[in-house]
């Protein structure tokens, strides 16, 4: 795998913060939600799971996974963990960290470091699933490698298979536009699950990386049980592009609450949405900025206009959209223009309960 020369431990950015941030503000909703399809237990993969701290002593991934877990407040079912690491001296520094952050776990929890390749040591575990006629419980799969090779599309399916699993994956479009080349076909295509990357050979500049982003996104919707892909373009202070954080699942609710843990993290509006399926557009998620409601408002309207709908259904259109869900800032003024028709079981004007229906006009 192409990647970056480091030592066992190196520097913490602070987009890589920001990262690990949301991934413990999503886990912690995502433990007792998912509990509810697989009571007895739940899964937690870190792909390139690193040394475990940076120089700094700051924790990475693995540790934060493990402690969003010992320290959730609500009873969770059995939980186990498992940290992939290529280099040989990450992995045994990463086994060591665990022992001293961990020393005593609860009994619901438990944890193993695999020195190996991702795609090795997961198509191994996987098959021996298969050979035993059993299915994973519900997992959630972190992908963060520093370059592209070493998460073939096709693992990443068998991955999103089980009820309930969930992936979110780095992807380094801007690394992928420097190996475009016959040399790295082959590992391209595994990457996308298809050859159709080589359109990108005629594109330059931006407009390559959004085909690429484009198509991975597709393909992760198309090719594995993912039914809602979300692209979150990671920026830095300069306003240009790091790289995007490609979150699949399979249930609206995901989606919200992705971008729920997003916003949290950084309500100035570090992150873009990338949004592939209403074409190739960005929107500075930023709440402040009266225009993503407005563009909500049109969004909803022109989806549901001469329909009645529940309100549940509005919900789970706009879950795997860019925009956050805010139910009264998104509808009250879809009624006060006359978008809205009709609302049927509330008791107070502007309300929007939970089971109320909702007319739209034509």
């Amino acid at each position: 795998m192409k990647g970056i020369a480091l030592g066992t431990v190196w520097p913490i950015e602070p987009h890589t913060k920001a990262k690990h941030e949301i991934i413990r503000r999503y886990l912690g909703a995502w433990f007792p939600i998912v509990k509810r399809v697989n009571p007895s237990g739940l899964n937690y993969i870190d792909g390139f799971a690193g040394p475990g701290t940076y120089s700094g002593s700051e924790e990475g991934s693995p540790v934060l996974a493990i402690r969003t877990a010992v320290q959730h407040v609500l009873p969770l079912p059995s939980l186990s963990f498992d940290f992939i690491e290529k280099d040989l001296a990450r992995a045994r520094h990463l086994e060591s960290v665990l022992r001293e952050k961990f020393p005593s776990p609860p009994s619901n929890i438990s944890y193993e470091v695999h020195n190996g390749e991702f795609a090795d040591v997961m198509e191994r575990i996987l098959d021996e699933f298969d050979a035993r006629n059993q299915v994973l419980a519900p997992t959630f799969t972190f992908v963060d490698p520093f370059g592209y090779a070493g998460f073939p599309l096709g693992l990443i399916a068998r991955l999103l298979a089980p009820p309930g699993s969930e992936a979110l994956i780095t992807f380094m479009a801007s690394r992928v536009t420097r190996f475009l080349d016959e040399f790295h076909e082959e590992a391209l295509d595994a990457l996308f699950g298809s050859p159709d990357w080589r359109g990108a050979r005629d594109l330059a500049g931006a407009k390559r990386v959004e085909f690429l982003l484009s198509l991975y996104t597709r393909q992760i919707r198309d090719a594995t049980p993912a039914r809602h892909v979300l692209a979150f373009e990671m920026v830095g202070r300069d306003g240009n592009p790091i790289y995007w954080l490609v979150f699949a699942t399979k249930h609206p609710r995901g989606c919200e609450v992705m971008k729920e843990a997003m916003w949290a993290v950084d309500p100035a509006g570090d992150y873009r949405f990338y949004d592939s399926a209403a074409g190739v557009r960005r929107f500075l998620m930023d709440e402040g900025d009266p225009r993503w409601a407005r563009e909500a408002q049109q969004l909803i309207w022109e989806k549901f206009r001469g329909k009645t709908v529940s309100i549940g259904q509005v919900e789970n259109f706009v879950a795997p959209t860019v925009f956050l869900w805010r139910k009264r800032k998104l509808l009250i003024p879809l009624e006060q223009d006359g978008r809205i028709v009709e609302v049927q079981g509330r008791t107070r004007r502007l309300t929007y309960p939970e089971r109320c229906v909702v007319t739209f006009s034509n």
